[in-house]
């Protein structure tokens, strides 16, 4: 999903760049025939969610989690786009960009419902398991001695001191 979210976040910047050259030529159309309505505007609109999600996707494509953000605003902008069908009469474009958006916030959605089913049971599993390698470690390990260990470190110790003051010893009498 991560190559996948690469591209789509470049594919959406280049056409946030056409879409934006689209409705700019139709804003400029309006001021001079009325019949093109605020089709440029929402163009425009459907510009600057495109460039955002195209940064969101590629700023976050090596993260395995899903971007529920980006699925929300292509689902918001597809309702958008479905609510002002008036400006799909002169700007058609505004139509494919509508069921692009709407295709797009469904996928995504879905992937975060997936993911996060997917994440509640691998958890679980993990879960059991660092359980399972915990038990099975103290059943299958024999006891150690705390004490025959604390008597060799004491030990050690003393023969560390003893030898210290040897040296000391050594190199006063020089």
């Amino acid at each position: 999903m991560a190559s996948f979210r690469l591209v789509l976040g470049i594919i959406n910047i280049v056409l946030s760049l056409w879409v934006f050259i689209q409705s700019f030529v139709v804003n400029v159309a309006s001021n001079f025939d009325s019949k093109f309505g605020n089709s440029g505007g929402l163009g425009g609109l459907f510009a600057i969610c495109f460039l955002i999600s195209g940064i969101v996707l590629i700023v976050n494509h090596k993260k395995n989690k899903p971007s529920v953000v980006t699925g929300a605003l292509f689902l918001l902008l597809g309702f958008i786009g479905a609510t002002d069908t008036g400006s799909w009469a002169v700007y058609k474009d505004l139509m494919v960009y509508d069921i692009y958006s709407f295709a797009l916030g469904i996928i995504f959605i879905l992937h975060g419902i997936l993911y996060q089913r997917g994440s509640d049971k691998t958890a679980t599993e993990a879960t059991g398991t660092v359980e399972q390698k915990i038990t099975e470690k103290d059943s299958s390990k024999p006891e150690t001695h705390d004490e025959d260990r604390i008597k060799a470190l004491e030990k050690e110790l003393q023969e560390l001191k003893s030898n210290m003051t040897e040296k000391r010893d050594d190199g006063g009498a020089e």
